[in-house]
C-alpha cells in the first residue's frame, strides 16, 4: 500500500493532465490563425486539383 501523499500526488498530477495542464498555452494562435493565407491558398488549390482532375475524367469518359 502506498503512503497517502503519494496517492495524493498522483492524483493531483493525474488532474492537471485530465484539464490539459500542463500543456501548450490556450491564449496563443494555432499556426493556421497565424498564417491564414496558407489555409485560403492552399484551399484553393486543393479545390482547383479536384475540379480539374473531375473534368479531365469526365472529358475521358464521356468524349
Amino acid at each position: 500500500m502506498e503512503p497517502r501523499r503519494l496517492q495524493d500526488r498522483r492524483f493531483v498530477e493525474w488532474e492537471e493532465t485530465m484539464a490539459g495542464y500542463p500543456g501548450p498555452s490556450l491564449d496563443l494562435p494555432h499556426w493556421w490563425q497565424r498564417h491564414p493565407w496558407v489555409g485560403l491558398y492552399g484551399g484553393w488549390l486543393v479545390i482547383g486539383a479536384l475540379a480539374l482532375g473531375v473534368s479531365r475524367f469526365w472529358m475521358s469518359e464521356h468524349l
